[in-house]
């Protein structure tokens, strides 16, 4: 009988207790989960800076000289040259800088007096600003317009430079070779109006405009 109750006593125990217990774990706050961080990708550094050298093949020109009231025109011979240049993006496309640039074998393709007279042959040196806007198509090909006003000097092999205003147009495509790396194919026309002065007061006025083309790579920073 001893057993029995006491056997009793334990189980009403047992009963009490758990639901004490189960009221304890309901009443315990639960632990709030630790919240994962994600780290963003950071934005592609802006490069604006840009830096190209371009081959210059001048071609479809024509060369006039004026000199003392008669002018003569004629075909102008094909015209190596070269360029850099150096811009800066002020705007999301919109770019100011400079592109000098050299010109060679600037001159008549033949005597334009049919005189025998040796056909005449000058080093153009140009100086020109360089406004260029470009829009991207997609994220590696631009379409871009350009306007290069700048002044000249031509330097013949014999006597005084002719100097003057010289200005080019253009458009063209740029694609991107890699994160800095691009090359350009451009095509444009190019006029020049330069002058020379003799000892006599004689002045002589040349006009070499070409059909322009750019051939270039670049980089930007």
């Amino acid at each position: 009988m001893r057993k029995a109750s006491t056997l009793l006593g334990l189980g009403g125990l047992m009963l009490v207790a758990l639901p004490g217990a189960a009221r304890a774990q309901e009443a315990t706050p639960a632990t709030p989960a630790t919240p994962v961080t994600t780290t963003a990708a950071a934005p592609a550094p802006a490069r604006r800076l840009q830096v190209g050298v371009s081959f210059l093949p001048m071609a479809m020109g024509k060369f006039s000289a004026v000199y003392g009231g008669f002018t003569n025109t004629s075909d102008a011979a094909f015209a190596p040259g070269a360029s850099v240049s150096v811009g800066y993006e002020v705007i999301e496309g919109l770019t100011l800088g400079l592109a000098p640039q050299a010109i060679f074998k600037v001159g008549p393709k033949e005597d334009p007096t049919m005189s025998g007279m040796p056909v005449y042959s000058g080093t153009e040196i140009d100086v020109m600003a360089r406004v260029a806007y470009a829009y991207r198509l997609v994220d590696t090909i631009a379409i871009y317009v350009e306007a290069l006003p700048g002044y000249s000097l031509i330097l013949p092999s014999d006597g005084d430079a002719s100097k003057g205003f010289v200005v080019a147009f253009g458009g063209g495509a740029a694609i991107d070779m890699s994160d800095r790396m691009f090359a350009n194919l451009g095509a444009g026309y190019q006029l020049g109006y330069q002058s020379v002065t003799s000892e006599q007061g004689i002045t002589t006025r040349l006009r070499p405009n070409y059909v322009r083309v750019a051939l270039g790579v670049g980089w930007r920073f």
